[in-house]
Parts: C-alpha cells; sequence; structure tokens
C-alpha cells in the first residue's frame, strides 16, 4: 500500500502543529500579519485558539497517521476542518468587502489542503483490498 495518504496527514499535522507552536511561543507578532489585537485578553485568546487548539490538533492527527486504519479518518479530519477555514475565510472575505493582507493566499493554501486531502482519499480508496 501506498504510504502518500498518511504522509498526507503528517504533513497537515506539522502545518498545524508548527502554526500552534508559533502561536504559543509569540502571539503578538503572529497576530500583526492577520491585524488581530495583541492586548493581555486578546494574547491569550490567541494562545488558546490559535495555539492549544492547533496543537490538539496536530497531536489528533499524528494519532491517526500513526496507524494504516486510521489514516482516512485525519485525510477527512484535515479535509473538513481546512474546508471550514477556507470557507469562513472566504465569506469573511465577501461580507466585508476587504480582501487585503494575507487572506486570499490563506484561501488558496487551505483550497489545496483541501485537494491533497481528496487526493490521499482517491489513492486509499484505489488501494482498499478487496472484499
Amino acid at each position: 500500500m501506498t504510504r502518500v495518504p498518511q504522509i498526507l496527514v503528517v504533513l497537515s499535522a506539522l502545518a498545524f502543529g508548527g502554526l500552534g507552536l508559533l502561536f504559543m511561543i509569540d502571539p503578538p507578532r503572529l497576530a500583526g500579519t492577520v491585524e488581530l489585537g495583541t492586548s493581555p485578553f486578546q494574547t491569550i485568546e490567541l494562545r488558546a485558539m490559535y495555539g492549544g487548539l492547533e496543537i490538539g490538533v496536530a497531536i489528533f492527527l499524528l494519532w491517526c497517521a500513526a496507524s494504516p486504519r486510521r489514516v482516512a479518518l485525519g485525510l477527512w479530519f484535515s479535509l473538513l476542518a481546512y474546508g471550514g477555514l477556507g470557507f469562513g475565510r472566504l465569506l469573511g472575505i465577501l461580507l466585508s468587502g476587504v480582501a487585503g493582507g494575507p487572506h486570499w493566499m490563506l484561501v488558496m493554501v487551505e483550497t489545496a489542503a483541501v485537494v491533497l486531502s481528496l487526493v490521499g482519499l482517491a489513492i486509499l480508496r484505489r488501494h482498499r483490498p478487496a472484499q
């Protein structure tokens, strides 16, 4: 069986985990890239939502990647997580009328992650043993 789907889940885990660690270490610096506030209360929220939650997601995805039986679960999770992020961001751009900053680039990255998750699921389906 090909390891591509498993590698895609690991890459998703690294993306979530890397961003999560960066937000845990230096939330004000990263918040500035998307024009978020950095008061003490906002910094706590940034560490929790952008740091802690993303680290938790990364751990879950690594757990999924650790077993061939859970790789599809990790791909589905990645597809839905990145799809939700991309949809929310795109809707926000359309409703606000503001498309500056990194938002279009992030929509493209999130869309690419959705496509890669679909590719991984297609590979798994093609290599599924006959029953």
